[in-house]
């Protein structure tokens, strides 16, 4: 395994600390428990694929029962219900499994577009009551050689961070725009310069905004202010990984009290 990187990109020892304020061994011991989990995922998610199949199943042949009258009628809408909440649990696990063994799609403007509005209008129903939701999503966007469901995960990740980030009235803007960067910029994960040709994807609310004292920490592994919420902390990890793995980055946009957005920075397709 690689080892883990101080800021000024110097590999760090045991007991140096990091820009997360966690020494190498700490991280790494974090890094590993975060592989295993993986690991474990992937299994469940097999075993979780073969108990709906048999759910499907069984919900299909409930279906296939003549209605003989309203009641026989009735039972046969509660297994379609049955067998659309299976639908569902079936193509979450192809998701899961998809992170990992999914080729790169090479996605049109439109594609996105389209992925963006689905995963909103998918959790639009749990912001909080008087939140104004809007899209910007530019014309003449460039193709992105990304795992689609790579890209989904993290609208996914944004779409709950700005949910749980507004607790009243507000506005949520979710754009995806063309943005060519020079080197000025910094990568708010990992502390990269970023420049080159993206693809930003961006989040902004009216929250109350990230605190510079954590802004280093949002990425870590299990940290979350939102425990009482039962929140795991693993949202913006994702958001992390899945960035860096297809060559990409975050940035945190954070004014006192202005709502904070986040943004991430998806290489162009070539």
């Amino acid at each position: 395994m690689a080892s883990v990187q101080a800021a000024a990109g110097e590999p760090m020892e045991n007991g140096q600390k990091g820009q997360t304020g966690l020494d190498a061994a700490d991280l790494q011991r974090r890094v590993e428990r975060v592989l295993a989990m993986g690991a474990v995922a992937a299994g469940v998610a097999h075993d979780f694929n073969n108990l709906l199949v048999s759910i499907l199943g069984f919900a299909a042949l409930g279906r296939s029962v003549p209605a003989a009258d309203d009641s026989t009628q009735r039972l046969r809408s509660y297994f379609a219900e049955i067998e659309q909440a299976g639908l569902r649990g079936h193509a979450l696990v192809q998701q899961l499994t998809a992170l990992v063994a999914e080729k790169p799609d090479r996605d049109s403007p439109s594609t996105l577009c389209a992925l963006v509005t689905q995963v909103v209008a998918d959790h639009a129903a749990s912001l909080a009551v008087g939140v104004h939701v809007s899209i910007e999503i530019d014309d003449d966007l460039p193709a992105l050689t990304i795992a689609r469901t790579h890209v989904q995960r993290i609208v996914v990740n944004l779409c709950r961070n700005a949910r749980d980030a507004m607790t009243g009235p507000g506005s949520v803007v979710f754009s995806a725009r063309h943005v060519r960067l020079a080197a000025g910029e910094t990568c708010s994960s990992c502390r990269q310069a970023i420049a080159g040709d993206f693809v930003c994807l961006s989040v902004r609310d009216q929250g109350p905004g990230i605190p510079a004292a954590i802004r280093q920490r949002v990425f870590e592994p299990f940290f979350t202010t939102r425990q009482a919420m039962g929140r795991m902390g693993l949202g913006l990890t994702a958001v992390h990984g899945l960035a860096h793995l297809n060559g990409g980055h975050v940035r945190i946009i954070s004014p006192p009290d202005q709502g904070s957005e986040l943004a991430v920075f998806l290489p162009v397709g070539l």
